[in-house]
């Protein structure tokens, strides 16, 4: 059984807790200095595939939701700020809209809310497919060509981007080869509308650097009232470490807000 990392637990909770979710290849343990910094009482979960939580079995997106409900009944939580970054803010909106009683305010870090045509939809499932079999045939060394995707394309060159190597190689690699394809876009339903009419706050966090989810973040924000976009400027798709200082600044900003 997986157990969350509480990064700040108070004896009482009287203010909103706060629950990460780490992205592809990632691990609970990454939100440890934004956690401890925010001052806050926040955890954050391992999702299925990926450190201490096994494989799903079956649709891997109900297995991420439960987890996040396994958390809330074993800490007897009824609201939290749901925080999610990439991979994990796709499974944070998912869980938004299964369960909007229990949030509420909701981060959303370069998290894509769907492809809305299923061609796209098609293509993508494709496109994981085959770096599923990449990642179970040339891993570790795959991650190089990971990370020269376009979407990373800040990281190019920075002292940053060999430190993200270093700690994902220590990953498994046919986990994640698993992992790519049982959370993949092309199998996720579009969740554009149901954003735009959830009744909380949503902030949506981006760099400036990633024209991309700059892009989605704009788009997104235009469809409610309720969702409010940060552009961080000299950050690309991965905000919370490349730019920590501002994440964090925009986090405490639209949590106040629930104090």
């Amino acid at each position: 059984m997986q157990t969350p990392r509480w990064i700040n637990k108070p004896k009482q909770v009287s203010g909103p807790v706060v629950l990460f979710l780490h992205g592809f290849m990632g691990e609970k343990e990454e939100w440890e200095f934004i956690g401890a910094k925010l001052g806050l009482a926040c955890a954050s979960i391992n999702l299925p595939g990926h450190g201490d939580c096994e494989p799903a079995e079956g649709d891997w997106f109900t297995a991420a939701v439960r987890k996040i409900e396994h958390f809330l009944d074993e800490e007897r939580l009824e609201q939290i700020v749901l925080a999610g970054y990439s991979m994990g803010g796709r499974i944070a909106m998912q869980f938004a809209l299964k369960h909007p009683g229990f949030i509420k305010g909701l981060v959303l870090e370069s998290a894509n809310p769907g492809l809305q045509e299923t061609y796209q939809r098609d293509m993508r499932y494709e496109s994981d497919k085959s770096w599923s079999e990449r990642f179970k045939t040339e891993w570790p060394d795959i991650l190089t060509d990971w990370y020269d995707q376009t979407v990373f394309s800040s990281l190019r060159g920075t002292p940053l981007l060999r430190d993200i190597i270093n700690e994902k190689q220590t990953r498994d690699g046919i986990a994640m080869a698993a992992a790519i394809t049982g959370y993949s876009l092309g199998k996720q339903v579009s969740m554009w509308d149901g954003l735009s009419v959830l009744d909380s706050p949503i902030l949506f966090v981006s760099g400036a650097l990633d024209e991309k989810y700059t892009r989605i973040g704009s788009e997104l924000a235009l469809t409610s009232a309720e969702i409010e976009h940060v552009n961080v400027e000299e950050a690309g798709h991965i905000v919370h470490k490349e730019q920590e200082e501002a994440y964090l600044g925009a986090l405490q900003r639209f949590i106040e807000q629930f104090s």
